[in-house]
Formats: C-alpha cells, sequence, structure tokens
C-alpha cells in the first residue's frame, strides 16, 4: 500500500462516488451547573435515564458531567438535528435553575464539589466508577470536568471495497481497511496542529484548573488565566495530559503494533501510582498500577476504534474484528454554538480526514515532532510568527495551513461535485475566512468577549441563552414518547444487569484484564 491515495495520478482513479455514504456522529460532554455558576453537585437527572444502560444519554467522569452520543449518519446535517433532539429533551429535565456551561473549560471549582459518577450495583458498573476514581486518585477531579466533543467517522464501505481492488488481492478486505484507517491515522498525526488554530475555543481557564502554575499563562482577572496567543488549553498541560503519558507514543504503523503497545502500556507498573495502591481499606483507589488502568485512559488526539460488547476490553474488539471508525478527540466545544459544533464545522473535518488519508505516509509514526507541533499550535497558535517543523525543516503555521487549506479546497470541489451542492466547498471557504482574518478565530472571539464584559459574566450568559433555547426547542409528541421509552428501557436493563452481575468485583476486574482474545492476541505481546 505505498501507492499514493486521493493525490496526484491515482486521483484521477479514484472514484469518489464510492465516498457519498461516509458516516459521522457526534460524542458532545456537557457541565451541568447550578443556579451561581458553579458545578452541580445533584443526581443525574432521573429523567433521562439510566447512565450506564441508555444509548445515547449517559456521563462521562463526573455526575454532573453529562455526555450525548448521536448514532452514525451518512448526512451531517442528520448528526445534528440528532444531537438537537438529545439536547432539548435533557434542557427540559435539567434540576430546577440548572444549567449546562457553554464552554469546554469548566467554571471555577473545588475538588469536593465534583462527584464521581455512581454507575449502580453491577460488576460493570462498579468497575467503572473505580477507574474514574483511578483517574482522580492519579490526576484531580477538576481535570476530568473538562468538556469536548469527539467526531467520530467512517469509511463508506463502498470506498473500502474500491480501494480493495485498486491495492490488489494480496491483502484480505480486512487488512485493507485497517490500513486504511491507519494510514488515515498517520496524516492525522502530521496536520492535526490544524485543528487547534482553526477550532480551539478555550484561550482561558480558571485558575482552579490550574494543577501547578504555567510561566506561559497570563493573569485575566482574579479567577482566570489565559494565554495570549493561545487556542486551546483543554489540549494543553493544563487540560488532558498525563505525565506518565508524556513518552507514551503508541504507535499507529499498524493495527497490530498499536493494539500491542496500547495492552502492555496497561500491563507496566508506573511508581508513582504504585505508591497510590489499589485499596484503602474496603475502598478501591484505582484498578491498577499500570501506566494505563485501561485503554481508554490513552489520552491520544485520535483513536482508532470498534464497538465494544459489556466487558470487553477495546483492544480485544480491535484485533477481532478491525477498525470500525476513528475518533477524533482534539475538538474544543464551540461556545458561540448551540451545538457546540457548526454545520460547516462537521462537513469541513471529513474533507480535512480525507486530505489527511492522502498524506498518511507508510514509513511514518506519531513521533516528537508530531507532539510538538500540536504543542506550539495549543499554546501560541495565534501568533502570526510561529514556526512547527515539517520534516528536516521549519515553516510558518499560517504558511503550511495556507498550503494545507489549498488542498482541502481540491477534495471539496470533487465531493460537491458527486454529492451535488457546494456544502463541502462552503465548508473549506469559512475556514479560509478564518485564516485570511484571524480575528475571527474562535479562541480569539471568547478573549474579545472576555475583554468586553468579562469572562464568567460572558460565559453565564452564554450557557443560560443556549440552555433555554433548547428549553424552548419544540419536540413533537412521537419524538418524545420514543425518547421516553429509551429512558424507560434503560432503568428495566439495568435492572437486568445489576441482577446478573452481583459477584466480587475483584474477580470481575480480574477477569478483565485477563482476557485477552484467545491466542492471537496474546502472542503478540
Amino acid at each position: 500500500m505505498t501507492a499514493p491515495i486521493l493525490r496526484g495520478d491515482c486521483l484521477a482513479g479514484l472514484d469518489f462516488s464510492t465516498l457519498t455514504q461516509n458516516r459521522s456522529g457526534m460524542e458532545r460532554e456537557m457541565l451541568r451547573v447550578d443556579a451561581a455558576g458553579r458545578v452541580s453537585r445533584s443526581d443525574h437527572p432521573r429523567g433521562v435515564g439510566h447512565k450506564l444502560t441508555h444509548p445515547r444519554i449517559t456521563v462521562d467522569f463526573s455526575e454532573g458531567l453529562l455526555e450525548l452520543v448521536t448514532q452514525p449518519h451518512t448526512a451531517r446535517q442528520a448528526m445534528l438535528d440528532e444531537m438537537q433532539e438529545l439536547q432539548a429533551f435533557v434542557a427540559r429535565r435539567l434540576p430546577e435553575g440548572e444549567f449546562v456551561w457553554a464552554p469546554s473549560m469548566p467554571p471555577s471549582a473545588r475538588a469536593d464539589e465534583v462527584r464521581i459518577a455512581d454507575f449502580g450495583l453491577s460488576q460493570s458498573g462498579r468497575m467503572k466508577q473505580v477507574y474514574r476514581q483511578g483517574l482522580a486518585s492519579r490526576y484531580g477531579k477538576i481535570m476530568q470536568i473538562i468538556a469536548g466533543i469527539h467526531y467520530n467517522f467512517s469509511f463508506d464501505p463502498r470506498f473500502v471495497e474500491h480501494m480493495h481492488q485498486l491495492l490488489g488481492s494480496q491483502l484480505s478486505p480486512l487488512e485493507c481497511r485497517n490500513r486504511l484507517y491507519f494510514r488515515l491515522i498517520r496524516g492525522f498525526d502530521r496536520h492535526a496542529w490544524l485543528l487547534p488554530y482553526l477550532f480551539g475555543a478555550s484561550p482561558v481557564a480558571a485558575r482552579s484548573s490550574l494543577a501547578m502554575p504555567s510561566s506561559w499563562l497570563l493573569d485575566l482577572d482574579a479567577e482566570h488565566v489565559y494565554g495570549e496567543f493561545a487556542t486551546s488549553l483543554r489540549m494543553s498541560d493544563i487540560g488532558y495530559q498525563s505525565p506518565a503519558q508524556a513518552d507514551l507514543f503508541i504507535s499507529h504503523r499498524s493495527l497490530q503494533d498499536y493494539v500491542r503497545e496500547l495492552v502492555l502500556a496497561t500491563r507496566t507498573p508506573w511508581p508513582a501510582y504504585e505508591q497510590l495502591g489499589l485499596r484503602e481499606g474496603d475502598n478501591w483507589t484505582q484498578l491498577s498500577a499500570s501506566i494505563l488502568q485501561i485503554e481508554n485512559e490513552y489520552y491520544s488526539a485520535i483513536r482508532p476504534k470498534q464497538i465494544t460488547h459489556r466487558g470487553e476490553r477495546p483492544a480485544c474488539a480491535l484485533h477481532e474484528r478491525g477498525v470500525s471508525y476513528i475518533e477524533v478527540r482534539m475538538m474544543d466545544i464551540d461556545p458561540f454554538e448551540p451545538l457546540g459544533m457548526s454545520r460547516a464545522t462537521a462537513d469541513f473535518l471529513e474533507v480535512f480526514l480525507l486530505a489527511c488519508l492522502a498524506h498518511g505516509q507508510e514509513d511514518a509514526d506519531f513521533n516528537q515532532a508530531d507532539r510538538n507541533n500540536q504543542k506550539l499550535a495549543i499554546r501560541y497558535g495565534r501568533r502570526e510568527s510561529l514556526k512547527l517543523m515539517r520534516g528536516a525543516s521549519s515553516i510558518r503555521l499560517r504558511d503550511w495551513a495556507d498550503e494545507f487549506l489549498d488542498e482541502c479546497a481540491e477534495l471539496a470541489q470533487r465531493l460537491d461535485a458527486v454529492h451535488g451542492g457546494q456544502a463541502y466547498a462552503d465548508a473549506v471557504a469559512v475556514q479560509r475566512a478564518k485564516w485570511s482574518a484571524p480575528d475571527t478565530l474562535p479562541s480569539q472571539r471568547v478573549l474579545d468577549a472576555a475583554a468586553e464584559v468579562g469572562y464568567a459574566r460572558w460565559a453565564g450568559e452564554i450557557s443560560r441563552s443556549h440552555t433555554r433555547q433548547f428549553a424552548q426547542a419544540e419536540l413533537d409528541p412521537a419524538t418524545l414518547s420514543r425518547l421516553q421509552s429509551e429512558v424507560d428501557a434503560s432503568f428495566a436493563a439495568n435492572v437486568r444487569l445489576e441482577q446478573e452481575q452481583s459477584g466480587d468485583l475483584a474477580s470481575y476486574v480480574e477477569q478483565y484484564f485477563q482476557s485477552l482474545c484467545g491466542d492471537s492476541l496474546a502472542s503478540l505481546l
């Protein structure tokens, strides 16, 4: 699989009509806050279902950190419509006076205000809670209530079949699909810096989010700090970062390498975590003392994914059934968009990922240069003179972005030709307009709003406005009935699960870690 894909000579031979059924999905985290703008300490609203067994409405780390998950859609507007439906349903069922915090970075908070999510008495629910206790023990609770949007993408199956025919029969269809996704991931590694530059919307953070002083941050007011040229503090070293993972580079060369190294990270002890221990009396401190408790703790900007069965390890699902989709984890919530993401952004992300596929070199792997480029774009992305490393030479971020947006525009035209209309071209044009006028970048708009009325006031007002908008949005009776049926079904499913899983948690956890999908995965280790 050494020939270029989507570029050069191969571009003319590619049937773009095989890309019309690509699928997209969203996972949006939303922090509940009380009437005073403090992190909510109330229970997960019962009216939205059971957090463990509801397929679309759950929580992340905290009892107050909602997570809404759409199904995969071939039309991005359908994806956004489903997210609109879910947010409207949830907004009607928030406790009195509560609203949803619009920015990614949480408001000022104390650790004792953050309640770790309680998933019930089933073994799988208790394991989820212990995992979150481990996150709190390792990183602190405040880091864990940072919110973001994960964008999920999968290829049109016809595209995979088409590429299999182009690449020859020496590969199985499954191996071809896996290689395509990992090629996309390697291209993403090279160009991920573009996403915080264009979409980063968290240049401000509450002081309570700082685990330690950061010399590159400045005082905004008594409660907040900011980065003068920062784009996404959520993705910076005060956001989702881990000292134990600082030198952890899980390979993106192949599915086999990725799975092997990910599993090994769950088996490699880390001295600081060993000191924490696994239990204090009858209370669990963490699931294990390894670099990663479980595979999901790996804080990567992008993940290859396969749908897992209950109790199944993600690595096993990938090893057994291959990559089903990829999850992009770098997107801040856009506080200016009630849904957290606009249609233009969703359209652009599809173009961006296909452009990354075109750049996924076979002899490359995720490395320190990629990580440094992301770090620079996150801390200093709006500095006009900022340079990144491209190979052995440096290039201005803005110049590299200019080139890459040109490639995206070419791809957008070809996608529009088979889809009809000009949605993709328009989406790229929106990003080009940001490049031409950096003062319109979301990170700069947030700083401008903070300068005008104060950050806390602005964040509170826009958060209340979005929540009211969803609470007042119309939901037809059939939709409400269907959503209520999902709520009722989730409680019934949890009752069954608690009846089925009533044994010893330690045995359940041990069995989980010992599961390796048979000899084929074990042989990789």
